[in-house]
């Protein structure tokens, strides 16, 4: 016969261990809960900080006085406004594109707002600039110039679905969003590195390139490309190049093809917000908006394919945006021919 003492010693220890147990899952739930609320709380004071507080470094001391900075398709647009927000705060300035008409064009409404600047007009095609020594010969062409600041500004999309795609089309989105940022990159990379003074690069990835698209599929690969390859030399250049990419939502223009979205904003806007990052930060959405926005889809593909391939459809239902890009690849289409 067990001893009846025996019994209820050990029916009080099973007991304790299963309440020490029960505390200590409890103290485990309110610390994961507590660190999950102060990052929280860090990721808001830093998102308030970052829009909405902090001011911008002094780039031109920075990166060094009478310094240029070189910005792709930077006749229009978001490039037009980096240009000209850069030649404000006293870089002078290298612009390509693809026209002389275009160029003289930005030229002028920089100067309208930094007289004092020198701004040089560079006329390319990126879609013609595939190989190494296409890079060369244009860092021959520009070597007399100290260029401090490279924006990888140029891009285009192709709004076809993928079965309507053509060859020469995703051969030219490839070409211009990847092929040609990777180009520059590496140039400037290595020049950079070598440069007495510090040097920063900024390159324009996408809120779409954070997450896969069924609607024009081959942009947003491009834009992904764009955020892996800064992410993957910023660590490796770090104290040595400010390497920062920006990855707006829509963004209205002269050149917007299809309707405003609630929630655009202007060329301006990303242009200043991405200048107030360089050298503070690797990444920003160009916009608080933007930022919240793409944050809450990124989260959402990742933890839950399902309900993204749902939001995603029913956005695309309720905003007519399908129809908008079919109608925009047809247009594409008429003027191709």
């Amino acid at each position: 016969m067990v001893d009846e003492k025996i019994i209820i010693a050990s029916s009080a220890s099973v007991a304790l261990l299963i309440a020490y147990c029960f505390n200590c899952l409890w103290s485990a739930i309110f610390y994961i809960g507590l660190v999950r609320l102060l990052l929280f709380y860090s990721s808001v004071a830093h998102f308030i900080n970052k829009f909405f507080i902090r001011k911008r470094l002094n780039l031109i001391k920075r990166y060094g006085d009478g310094s240029y900075a070189l910005v792709t398709g930077g006749a229009n647009g978001i490039g037009l406004e980096y240009a000209i927000q850069l030649a404000e705060a006293g870089f002078n300035i290298i612009i390509l594109d693809l026209s002389d008409e275009l160029l003289q064009k930005a030229k002028e409404k920089i100067l309208e707002k930094a007289p004092k600047a020198d701004v040089v007009m560079k006329v390319r095609n990126l879609c013609e600039m595939t190989k190494q020594e296409h890079y060369e010969e244009f860092m021959d062409e520009v070597k007399e110039y100290d260029i401090s600041v490279l924006v990888n500004n140029a891009g285009v999309a192709d709004y076809h679905q993928f079965h309507e795609t053509t060859p020469a089309s995703v051969s030219r989105t490839i070409q211009v969003n990847a092929i040609a940022v990777l180009g520059f990159t590496r140039m400037f990379y290595t020049k950079f590195m070598n440069r007495e003074k510090k040097g920063g690069i900024i390159n324009m990835a996408s809120g779409v390139g954070l997450a896969s698209n069924s609607l024009v599929p081959i942009y947003p690969s491009t834009k992904a490309f764009v955020k892996y390859l800064t992410e993957g030399l910023q660590e490796e250049c770090k104290g040595k190049i400010d390497l920062l990419y920006i990855y707006p939502g829509a963004v209205t223009t002269s050149a917007t093809a299809f309707r405003v979205a609630p929630d655009s904003t202007t060329p301006d806007v990303i242009a200043r917000n991405a200048l107030n990052s360089l050298g503070q930060d690797g990444y920003n959405a160009g916009y608080w908006l933007h930022d919240i926005f793409c944050s809450q889809v990124e989260a959402m593909f990742y933890c839950n394919r399902e309900l993204y391939r749902f939001v995603e459809d029913a956005a695309v239902e309720k905003t007519g945006l399908g129809k908008d890009l079919r109608n925009i690849a047809k247009d594409q289409d008429k003027k191709n021919k």
